[in-house]
């Protein structure tokens, strides 16, 4: 709280100040006291401090306190003044409450008086800083949101408060890892546990605004007032994340921006969460725009890497490139740089993808090893079972390096299967199983070998076996269609009539 005592007597001042130290007032952010003899000095201390009481004396030479107040009111100031005076001149106070003055002591102080007016000062302080955070943060969302409405009409509001002329740092805050999936609860305790660490760390005052955009991002703007500077908020930056990593493994970035009026620090904010996007980088961003090495992170460098290798069926440089990422993480242990579960999870389809294009299916290559490495990576998502499965998915493209498919051979045994299950439904799933190949791809080996797909074979299949069926029994085609495989008779009455050209009854009457 900042307090300034105009008086053109030293005494005076000092039996306020005196004053001041003998009352009682809720007062949570200590108090500077400040003093001027004349209204120029006043107006410099106003002009450079940001004053939130003024004790003023009405009778001072070079102008009077009602000068003082009047100037106050005509340039935007917002602030309690209680003016003090000799005498209740009832035209000087008269005058005195058409600049907004909250009330006025008698000299000499009285103690009970003076604690009583200046608690009522501290009682409309809180008031009027509560509406213009309430103003100041539905202007700050509106532009957040893009709400061209809201914000007109809030920006009127807020200019009424001078705050916009006022230089802010942006700090955007995004979680971008957590260890485990959070139902609806947990967030809404977590968004809670986010603002209130956040709100402790950067200690937020009054003059700042904090914003919720949702459970894991948050957008502080921070006072330059408030006696911070920029080194001082990095610090803070680091702070936070560190105590997340600790406390809750998570992992996040903050983007700080340069010290700014409030609109532009907004606009540069609004770019950061637009670009936060693409961002996997666990850190923090000292400065905006960003740094360079922001614009390709660690995890997209390491995947481009494994890709490369095991295109080139680099299987030991593989390996190598492995085993220097897991002793770096067992070096940095303690560090914040490690992979997300997205982007661990997308590493280990870069190795999937490989084997696709082997045209081997992971489902019947993984054995009950394997299985179990796959289970404890993704129930507990830390890197040490990570590197043990990624480790075993390296081994069996090794195993399956010199993999060969003889296409004749599975398609023999492919229609030999068909034959046999011809009273099942077959899907393209439990082919592809059976061959132990991508589906996509045994449908176009078998449809080159062939000349038609895959399940246009099993149609036909199905479709020859019930004419032979139609030919050799006295079966009802009902019982037919369930002999091939077809539980739904229209569904079967369909298929054979867009086969053969004509409907499964009028083939039967020609056979007799």
């Amino acid at each position: 709280m900042n307090i300034l005592i105009v008086d053109d007597e030293i005494l005076a001042i000092e039996n306020v100040e005196n004053a001041l130290k003998n009352i009682s007032v809720p007062d949570t952010r200590g108090r500077n006291v400040f003093r001027a003899f004349n209204i120029n000095d006043a107006k410099s201390i106003i002009a450079t401090e940001n004053i939130d009481i003024l004790l003023c004396d009405i009778e001072m030479p070079n102008g009077n306190g009602i000068d003082l107040v009047r100037w106050l009111y005509e340039s935007g100031y917002h602030m309690e003044c209680i003016m003090i005076t000799c005498y209740a001149d009832f035209n000087y106070i008269k005058n005195a409450m058409k600049y907004g003055v909250t009330g006025y002591i008698l000299k000499p102080v009285d103690i009970q008086e003076f604690e009583s007016v200046i608690c009522q000062a501290y009682k409309n302080l809180a008031i009027r800083n509560s509406e213009i955070r309430r103003k100041m943060e539905h202007y700050v969302s509106a532009l957040l949101m893009g709400t061209a409405v809201e914000y007109t009409e809030a920006d009127k509001e807020l200019q009424k408060t001078g705050r916009q002329k006022e230089d802010y740092w942006g700090i955007f805050l995004s979680v971008k890892y957590r260890p485990l999936e959070f139902c609806d609860w947990d967030k809404k305790s977590t968004c809670f546990v986010l603002s209130n660490i956040a709100n402790e760390i950067f200690e937020i005052k009054e003059d700042d605004c904090p914003i919720i955009l949702n459970e894991f991002q948050q957008v502080f703007f921070v006072n330059r007032n408030n006696k911070n500077d920029k080194k001082a908020l990095e610090e803070k930056c680091n702070q936070l994340i560190q105590w997340f990593f600790r406390e809750e493994g998570w992992r996040l970035n903050l983007y700080l921006t340069d010290c700014k009026r409030l609109e532009a620090a907004i606009k540069d904010i609004n770019d950061v969460m637009e670009k936060d996007k693409d961002y996997e980088s666990f850190g923090t961003c000292k400065c905006y725009p960003f740094h360079s090495h922001y614009e390709k992170s660690e995890f997209s460098e390491t995947r481009q890497m494994f890709m490369l290798l095991l295109e080139e069926d680099k299987y030991g440089e593989t390996r190598k490139l492995l085993e220097k990422i897991r002793d770096n993480y067992e070096k940095t242990r303690q560090g914040i740089t490690r992979f997300s579960k997205n982007e661990m999870l997308d590493l280990l389809q870069v190795f999937y993808g490989k084997l696709g294009r082997k045209h081997l299916l992971i489902s019947e290559l993984v054995d009950e090893k394997g299985k179990k490495l796959y289970r404890n990576f993704t129930h507990t998502n830390s890197m040490e079972a990570f590197f043990e499965y990624i480790d075993y998915l390296l081994c069996l493209l090794e195993k399956n390096s010199e993999c060969v498919i003889d296409t004749g051979e599975v398609c023999k045994q492919l229609k030999d299967y068909i034959q046999k299950n011809v009273d099942h439904v077959l899907t393209r799933e439990e082919l592809s199983n059976y061959a132990h190949l991508n589906a996509d791809y045994l449908n176009r080996i078998f449809k080159k070998q062939n000349g038609e797909s895959l399940m246009s074979y099993v149609v036909g299949t199905k479709m020859e076996k019930a004419k032979q069926l139609m030919k050799e029994t006295q079966l009802n085609i009902t019982q037919i269609s369930e002999m091939v495989g077809y539980d739904n008779y229209s569904y079967f009455a369909t298929c054979f009539k867009k086969y053969e050209g004509i409907s499964a009854k009028q083939y039967r009457e020609n056979q007799k």
